[in-house]
């Protein structure tokens, strides 16, 4: 199974790691790990690095990857609009932007849609993905897994996917497919 953001280690994943986050960036922070982590408004973390300054990171950072061709994964936790109105003014090309743990509404998916975006669906979000599909075609399953049991996360897994099949009317070998096609920008 494909698994489009965990942080579990495994073979079959997009694996992106926080480093750029607003409770991780530093003073001196390197835009180029943009290849290897995600990126993104917290509004959780205004305190320790203000919206402002998130922004202004953001901005940054994904011009640098829009210039260079880059594949993007986004955190954003409690900023949706203010993501909305960034992506708004990028040029990315579709499929190259990818939104982590996304749980907004079926209009911020139509949204995103239109934008060439990606959501990314975890566990909590299966009862949802018929609605969000309608929307937003452009579908991925996540699990966003920290454990460390490997039979753990395998199961969780399989039964996301099974889930969201049956919602979706598909095989699990279909879904898994258009996963792995929609997530091609991100390979490294």
């Amino acid at each position: 199974m494909f698994d489009a953001h965990c942080h579990f280690r495994t073979g079959d994943c997009i694996f992106r790691t926080g480093e750029l986050l607003p409770q991780n960036i530093s003073k001196d922070y390197d835009v180029g790990l943009v290849r290897s982590s995600e990126i993104g408004l917290d509004r959780r973390f205004s305190s320790v690095l203000s919206m402002d300054r998130q922004v202004e990171i953001l901005k940054e950072i994904l011009q640098y990857a829009e210039n260079n061709g880059i594949a993007v994964t986004l955190h954003c936790v409690r900023e949706t609009g203010l993501m909305l109105e960034i992506l708004g003014k990028m040029n990315f090309e579709p499929l190259t932007v990818m939104w982590h743990g996304f749980t907004g509404s079926a209009e911020t998916a139509a949204r995103l849609h239109g934008l060439g975006v990606i959501i990314s669906l975890g566990l909590k979000m299966s009862d949802r993905v018929a609605e969000l599909y309608r929307a937003n075609p452009y579908i991925v399953l996540e699990t966003d897994y920290e454990g460390c049991d490997f039979n753990e996360y395998t199961r969780e897994l399989e039964a996301h996917y099974e889930r969201c099949a049956a919602a979706l009317k598909m095989s699990v070998n279909e879904l898994e497919k258009r996963c792995r096609e929609l997530t091609n920008a991100f390979k490294s």
